[in-house]
């Protein structure tokens, strides 16, 4: 049946195999996770707070087993490291921040809402899997194409978790775009393969030539990562995703997506001339900015600050390659922590703030004109997110800021070249714009008076909810006085 040959290979073949499985043990602890929480959703059968509770609590186990064995196992570089860490921190704080989102409870009161769909949790952690994946150095072409559209549906179903009509229309449009995107990319690998005869992302690097055919092939494969980071001109997909889809959720989206897309461009970055990364990087920047000045709509604007944090994250592209972290790498990724915390503070406030207008009208900025008098701690601590976001002291982003400034300012001392220049004045004076936007929601919530006097009581859940926006408040306090314990520690 077998040839001879073939079976005095087959033990090398099994070897080789469980070799390199064992390379994927974080992702296959969340694939085991994932079983768990499939059958667990399938024996409790009645939706409450407890069946919530113990899901939520299995998940975060198998996602804690997942860090541990990050640890255990030896990682291909540095970034897979630390990125793949960030990753499940991420999605530790996304359930952190689930309970108290309207999502999970009923509206007004802290009832458990029976129509939420417990396979979140199924799908959750699918998308953890493909984002895990996307971090890996050794991948070929199609096992970083099986990633990527792992956890791109993931993301087109978590999407339409509201199952409302908003919901179901930002999930359609996020899936027709991906979808195109994700045919362009693998489109571009076809053609990669076919000029240097390999799926080896490191023998495809060796054996790029600079011909136009290849720069075009390179091209295609990269859209559906820049799509993946919500960068100009793949950006259309955010403002309406942001915008239906449940906040805890699209803090994570805003985030953890970016970061391993981030990954894969800055391996792939490296064959292009950077100054096609400083265009995208610079129009991306001043589309996001100068969009979300004219944006009224609290997610939404968000959305377009997201597109204009992104555009300076492509700064990556253009990091040196380095067997350790370069100050570029790490000037990235601290403006990722610090953002980082920004984004889920935000919304886990947009989560517990109430609003004067209800229903579709409730995330206007305009619905919360006058609460500062009424729920003043609140309405600071949106005060201070804001700053924290736009880059001021005594805030940690003020420093996340500084460090790429200094970063793409040292680009410019090694190559003397004037593009350097141009792109960071246009990286500050975007800067100066956001500050405007930012300052929106509390120049609403201070100065502009208020409708009806309503009195507004939080629940113990919602104080909960407070005390961890305190938590979130003092962190970018602590990274503004010591942001070496995060650099010494990239570095």
């Amino acid at each position: 049946m077998f040839s001879t040959e073939f079976l005095e290979k087959l033990p090398q073949i099994i070897q080789d195999t469980l070799q390199q499985a064992l390379q994927f043990l974080p992702e296959l602890w969340l694939v085991l996770g994932l079983i768990v929480s499939l059958l667990l959703d399938l024996i409790l059968r009645k939706n409450t707070w407890a069946k919530f509770g113990i899901l939520q609590i299995v998940s975060a186990i198998f996602l804690l087993a997942a860090w541990q064995q990050i640890y255990l196992t030896p990682a291909e570089d540095k970034l897979t490291f630390i990125a793949q860490q960030a990753i499940i921190a991420t999605a530790l704080l996304t359930f952190i921040v689930l309970p108290f989102s309207k999502l999970v409870k009923s509206l007004g009161n802290n009832n458990f809402n029976t129509n939420f769909k417990t396979e979140f949790y199924t799908i959750f952690l699918a998308l953890c899997i493909g984002l895990l994946g996307l971090t890996r150095a050794n991948l070929n072409l199609l096992q970083m194409y099986l990633f990527l559209e792992v956890s791109s549906i993931s993301a087109y179903i978590l999407t339409a978790w509201h199952f409302d009509k908003k919901a179901m229309q930002a999930s359609l449009k996020y899936l027709l775009y991906g979808s195109v995107a994700s045919g362009i990319t693998l489109y571009g690998m076809s053609w990669l393969y076919g000029l240097t005869q390999s799926l080896e992302l490191s023998v495809i690097i060796a054996k790029f030539q600079p011909l136009p055919l290849a720069y075009l092939a390179l091209s295609f494969v990269l859209v559906g990562f820049l799509f993946k980071v919500s960068a100009f001109p793949l950006h259309i997909w955010a403002p309406d995703v942001y915008e239906a889809a449940p906040s805890p959720l699209v803090a994570f989206f805003s985030l953890a997506p970016k970061l391993a897309a981030l990954l894969v461009l800055f391996r792939l970055g490296q064959l292009l001339d950077y100054r096609i990364m400083i265009v995208l990087s610079s129009i991306s920047m001043l589309w996001g900015n100068l969009s979300a000045l004219f944006e009224n709509h609290l997610k939404r604007l968000l959305a377009y600050s997201a597109i204009a944090h992104a555009g300076l994250m492509l700064f990556v592209m253009y990091c040196p390659k380095t067997e350790k972290l370069s100050f570029a790498q790490q000037s990235i990724l601290f403006y990722w922590v610090v953002y980082a915390l920004g984004q889920i503070a935000i919304f886990l406030w947009i989560e517990l703030m109430p609003t004067l207008q209800q229903k579709a009208e409730k995330y206007y900025i305009t619905s919360y004109q006058g609460l500062g008098r009424t729920l003043p701690v609140m309405s600071i601590l949106a005060l201070l997110f804001m700053l924290h976001l736009t880059g001021l002291p005594p805030l940690g982003m003020f420093w996340g800021k500084l460090v790429v400034f200094s970063a793409i300012w040292k680009a410019y001392t090694q190559t003397q070249d004037i593009w350097w220049i141009v792109y960071l004045l246009v990286a500050v004076l975007n800067t100066a714009i956001a500050l405007f936007y930012y300052l929106k929601l509390p120049y609403h919530l201070f100065f502009k008076p208020l409708d009806k006097e309503d009195i507004f009581k939080f629940s113990w859940l919602q104080n909960i909810g407070l005390i961890l926006l305190w938590m979130f408040t003092l962190a970018t306090f602590w990274l503004f006085f010591y942001p070496e314990k995060v650099l010494d520690w990239l570095s």
